[in-house]
Order: structure tokens, then sequence, then C-alpha cells
């Protein structure tokens, strides 16, 4: 059972060195692991004096989990992205308070050519991610808006990344309090009235303008 899953391991090993995976390989074998232990206790229900069945059921199975891999990662690799679009009008409020929580991938945020909307925004997304949703509510002068990635399951190592684009208003000031996972950052804050800007972005890479 062990040279067997080493012969595996190898394999992948090579396909992958030879760029013949997408990306997310590694993540979709990984969650095959459990496949290990229904291999074991197989081998502890048949016995020792059957090595020959074990090894060919053994064999077949990692080989058939390998093909799995191949399909489901290069199956997510060549999905086309869904794209979101969104507004929210500039009412009778005189200052915005903007809360993000965007998980992980590439997002950038600059200000608003036109006028009338507090917020324009796309959102491509694949896969686990459901897009992106808003909440917003009023509070005498101020206006509240929070933006949250829909629905995420847990990412896949290698999985494409969300992709947003916010664009918010120049005409009244604005708080900003952004929080993100392992993610791409591009904030352009030059034209908007910041009031001020809380960032929590753990491991992300950031590029700020002011």
């Amino acid at each position: 059972l062990f040279a067997i899953v080493l012969v595996f391991l190898g394999l992948a090993v090579l396909i992958y060195n030879f760029k013949l995976t997408p990306a997310g390989f590694w993540g979709v074998l990984w969650r095959f692991w459990p496949v290990i232990l229904i291999l074991i206790g197989l081998k502890t229900l048949i016995g020792s004096g059957r090595s020959l069945v074990v090894g060919g059921i053994t064999a077949f199975t990692m080989f058939a989990v390998l093909g799995l891999s191949l399909y489901i990662s290069w199956s997510k690799a060549t999905e086309k992205p869904t794209i979101t679009s969104i507004s929210e009008r500039l009412g009778s409020f005189s200052r915005a308070k903007v809360e993000i929580d965007f998980g992980a991938g590439d997002l950038k945020l600059d200000g608003l050519a036109g006028v009338g909307n507090l917020l324009e925004a796309t959102a491509e997304h694949r896969g686990t991610s459901t897009g992106i949703s808003k909440e917003f509510t009023q509070v005498s002068g101020t206006g509240q808006l929070k933006l949250t990635v829909t629905s995420e399951a847990r990412r896949l190592i290698g999985e494409k990344k969300d992709k947003w684009q916010l664009h918010f208003t120049r005409d009244i000031p604005i708080d900003i309090n952004l929080k993100s996972g392992l993610s791409e950052l591009d904030i352009d804050l030059s034209l908007l009235k910041l009031e001020s800007i809380n960032l929590d972005i753990g491991a992300s890479r950031l590029h700020l303008k002011l």
C-alpha cells in the first residue's frame, strides 16, 4: 500500500512539473485524502494473505483519484466567470459609512466619475463564491452601506479568485472599513472626500494612493 501511494504521489508531482495541471489541482487532490483511510481499512478487512487483490484495488483507486482530480480542476479552470453589477443611489444623506468584507481575491476601489450614485460596482466570481451582497440603511443623515461576499465555501488552493471593482461617490464625506483575507488591493482615495479609513487586510498586498 505504501509503495503504491509513493508511486501515485510521484506521478502527481511529475504531471505538475510538466505543467499539465491547472490551478486548483492540489486543492482538489487534497480533498480525496479520506480515500487513504478507506484503503487502509480495506487492507485490514481482506488481510495480508491476499496482497495482490489489495494492491490491485489500491492501484486502481489511486489512479482513479488522480484522473478525477485532473478532470475536476480542469473543469474549474475553464469555467466562465459570472459578472454581477450593483449600485446604490445617493439619497438625502450627507455622509456615508461603508463596510467591505471581501474575503480573498482582487479588489479595486476608487472614485466614481458620474453623479447620482453612492456606489457603482461589478463583481466577477467563480466556483465556490456566488457574488456580492449589498445592505443599505440610513440613520439620520448618514447612509450605511455593507458589502459582503454572498456565499463562500472553503476556497480550493489555487482556485481563481473573485474580482471586485468598487467606485464610490466624490460628492459627500465617506468613512471606509475594509476587511479582507489574502488579496490584491488597489485602492485610490485621491478623488474621494475621505473622512477615515480602517484596513484589516491580513496578508493582503496593498497598493494605496491618497
